[in-house]
């Protein structure tokens, strides 16, 4: 947590020393005391000891950036320290690998806040940069570090421009910049859907087939044929699908506090999961490597079985799913689609989309009957999360009319210049 420290006297690392004198045969250091006003700290909440590692960077940054606060420093550092703990990591333990850094994690968990809507952009950006600084500091001090904490390059900065000796002469200094990008707008997310598109699809769920995990491939589906989001489908229990059967071509699932399950906001409106779907998760859970996975849960002490479980026998969380879908895509897509930009969180939007197309393509249904559908079947708590949908598919239809036009001009005038 964090914690303000009125004043805060500075100990003799932290400030200059001015003059050395002999008093008495014993030699004095001279100094000015150094006094920092209203320091915002990270303490440990179980033993309310001071995080010592935050607190030398942000004294150091207090002081040499003349802050008058360091709230933001705080916050964003006992945010980043509360997700160590959480998932069992270390700071100052990196790795040769970006996907396994702690950093990383972290990156891709602020990114996935910032597309579940939990947080602003600018908020997301502001906290990323905190603790690449934090990690900038502790580089520069030599701290030890297990392996590389993350990307980082070497600049000299010159006093002369023009001065091929400046390094030599003292007169150039070399600083450690980040190179590490997180990859959200500083702007409200509105209007910045992103679905897949029909040959994204196809490329994504094939290279999945080839080389993800059964688990993996399964919570993908659900997401792009429920919209359920990564912390829901983490949270869904077996007990939940019991009521099914077989011959029902779709199953409306119940979410929420009375079905003993986490949803955001804690809505409880229930998903339409399509009755195929269920049917593979069904026949998934009497397979012998799920049964394999419930008996190390049960062993573990677990009592009711989660939909998914980890070979270890563990509940797969939010974080787990966009962790297996980040690695996912830097292992098998990047390499072949550099160009591939889709979170985990842009499957739910692709359900979306394709409700609303759904939904409009209905004749019987006005257009805002179809709005209230779509906002339905997304959970959506307020319409104007629905009304992005609305806009991106108009957009969209807009677009393909306006290209269909385009092409008729452009044969218009070339057929007319032949």
């Amino acid at each position: 947590m964090t914690h303000k420290i009125k004043n805060l006297n500075l100990l003799s690392d932290f400030y200059d020393q001015k003059t050395l004198s002999l008093k008495d045969g014993v030699l004095y250091a001279e100094s000015d005391k150094k006094t920092c006003d209203n320091l915002y700290v990270v303490i440990e909440s179980e033993t309310g000891v001071v995080v010592p590692p935050v607190l030398s960077f942000i004294v150091s940054h207090y002081r040499n950036h003349s802050k008058t606060s360091s709230a933001t420093q705080a916050k964003a550092l006992r945010l980043y320290f509360d997700f160590l703990h959480q998932h069992n990591l270390s700071w100052n333990i990196g790795a040769l690998e970006s996907v396994d850094r702690p950093f990383t994690g972290f990156k891709w968990w602020l990114k996935e806040q910032y597309e579940e809507g939990n947080i602003a952009g600018s908020t997301a950006r502001s906290y990323f940069s905190v603790v690449a600084n934090f990690y900038i500091f502790h580089l520069d001090i030599n701290t030890p570090f297990t392996s590389i904490p993350m990307e980082y390059e070497e600049i000299e900065i010159r006093q002369f421009d023009n001065d091929p000796f400046a390094h030599i002469a003292g007169r150039s200094i070399v600083r450690r910049v980040s190179t590490e990008k997180l990859d959200v707008s500083a702007r409200s997310q509105e209007g910045s859907l992103k679905p897949f598109t029909i040959q994204e699809q196809e490329m994504f769920f094939t290279k999945l087939k080839e080389h993800g995990s059964e688990e993996f491939l399964l919570i993908c589906v659900l997401a792009i044929l429920s919209g359920l989001r990564a912390s829901e489908i983490a949270d869904l229990r077996t007990d939940m699908f019991a009521i099914y059967k077989d011959d029902d071509p779709h199953f409306e699932l119940e979410l929420g506090a009375k079905a003993q399950h986490k949803t955001k906001q804690n809505s409880e409106l229930p998903v339409t999961i399509a009755g195929s779907a269920v049917k593979l998760l069904k026949r998934y859970h009497i397979s012998s490597r799920y049964v394999n996975r419930l008996n190390k849960f049960i062993n573990n002490g677990g009592e009711r079985a989660n939909v998914f479980i980890t070979q270890r026998g563990g509940a797969y969380s939010q974080h787990t799913i966009s962790t297996l879908f980040n690695q996912f895509v830097h292992k098998h897509i990047y390499p072949e689609y550099p160009d591939f930009s889709h979170d985990f969180h842009d499957l739910r939007v692709t359900f979306g989309v394709d409700v609303m197309n759904a939904a409009l393509n209905v004749k019987t249904l006005s257009d805002s009957e179809a709005l209230r559908f779509t906002k339905s079947q997304m959970r959506h708590k307020n319409i104007t999360d629905t009304l992005r949908y609305l806009s991106y598919f108009q957009k969209s239809k807009a677009l393909v009319e306006q290209s269909k036009l385009n092409e008729e001009l452009l044969s218009l005038i070339f057929s007319e210049t032949a």
